[in-house]
């Protein structure tokens, strides 16, 4: 959507994968990442 979104320490962010997308540390400081990722199931 062309938007910029500013996840503070603390908080989570969502989206669907197939959105572009991009991270960046906007401070002075060292930033922290824990990320997960799920994938939808394959065939069984």
């Amino acid at each position: 959507d062309g938007v910029e979104y500013s996840v503070e320490a603390g908080q989570t962010a969502t989206f669907d994968g197939d959105v572009g997308h991009a991270y960046r540390g906007a401070g002075e400081e060292t930033c922290h990442v824990i990320m997960t990722v799920q994938l939808p199931p394959g065939p069984g």
